[in-house]
């Protein structure tokens, strides 16, 4: 999925003005928007993000293909800053929800313009709201700062953040290889855990310096008996985003009783706590496919003939 966020054109005006009838009428569940005589609602100030300096009009596309628009201002029109930057208006149509598009779209728009910036939200808008704190959490690693304020009756919530200059810096070692020593490439079909470990701590380690993301926390979820006797679990990680069910096993003779879906439960959760909106994992065509469509999850991708005639089904869940 390639997503792009354009600056848009005066001559894209009419289309931005078409899009945010569809914004304004999905608007009207938490505000009582009125519509014009003319069947429109309309949108004032749109003519201004191509004639004043501080208004910037943008358009979303998902793989060459509309999919909303985001309005920016630098001032806020609710105090008297004028250095803040503020989202007048934010908008992904509903078929691209629920697929990350906003926040890709938004981390984009942060990365453009550095310095303090402010996202209005009513309160009542409950998705908006979570939607907004874990975006804001994703590009700073911090939750934002939060005002509560009424503005004509009406309670909002506004997060406050800073968007610094973010430096891709490629990193080059100035290591030597130590003198007489032979280096070679070797196949062990028994490796050591330790071995193991550093390689995958190395590819962690460089991922951490080339991308300035922390590491995925790692957490399990066991069913046992009183003695500590393990029958089933999960091993899952989350960043900041999703959390990743790597392994769910139960035994056999706890199958069928309703095990499966309290640890899967019990892992969303914990991942919910942690702030994540998304669940992913994937299974085989003969393994538990059924079992998650049946506890909320939606098919991603299918790769045919994976392994022999059996596809690997990837599957996701908005928690």
């Amino acid at each position: 999925m390639q997503i792009e966020v354009v600056k848009a054109t005066i001559e894209q005006k009419p289309l931005l003005a078409n899009l945010l009838e569809l914004y304004a009428y999905d608007f009207t569940e938490f505000c009582d928007f009125d519509i014009g005589d003319d069947g429109f609602y309309g949108y004032e100030n749109l003519l201004l993000y191509w004639t004043e300096s501080t208004r910037f009009p943008y358009l979303i596309y998902v793989d060459k293909k509309i999919a909303g628009f985001i309005l920016v201002q630098k001032g806020s029109p609710i105090s008297d800053d004028k250095t803040v930057w503020d989202i007048s208006e934010f908008f992904v149509m509903k078929r691209y929800k629920r697929y990350g598009v906003g926040t890709a779209a938004a981390l984009k728009i942060w990365g453009q313009f550095n310095g303090s910036w402010q996202v209005r939200v009513l309160q009542d808008n409950n998705v908006a709201c979570k939607f907004w704190l874990q975006a804001i959490k994703k590009f700073t690693s911090v939750s934002p700062a939060k005002t509560e304020v009424t503005i004509k009756g009406e309670d909002w919530n506004i997060y406050r953040f800073e968007s610094k200059e973010r430096k891709v810096v490629r990193h080059e070692s100035n290591e030597q290889l130590i003198p007489n020593t032979t280096y070679k490439i070797t196949v062990d079909h028994n490796p050591s855990q330790a071995d193991n470990d550093a390689l995958m701590e190395g590819l962690i380690t460089s991922y951490e310096r080339e991308m300035n993301e922390t590491r995925d926390k790692e957490f399990s979820v066991f069913l046992k008996n009183n003695l500590g006797e393990i029958f089933g679990g999960i091993q899952a990680h989350f960043d900041t985003e999703s959390v990743y069910i790597d392994v769910l096993w139960i035994d056999d003779k706890f199958r069928k009783k309703g095990f499966g879906t309290k640890l899967l439960n019990a892992a969303e959760l914990e991942a919910k706590k942690n702030g994540c909106v998304f669940s992913t994992l994937d299974t085989w065509d003969f393994q538990a496919e059924h079992f998650y469509l049946k506890n909320g999850y939606e098919p991603l991708g299918e790769i045919k003939k994976y392994w022999r005639e059996h596809s690997r089904i990837f599957l996701r869940k908005v928690l």
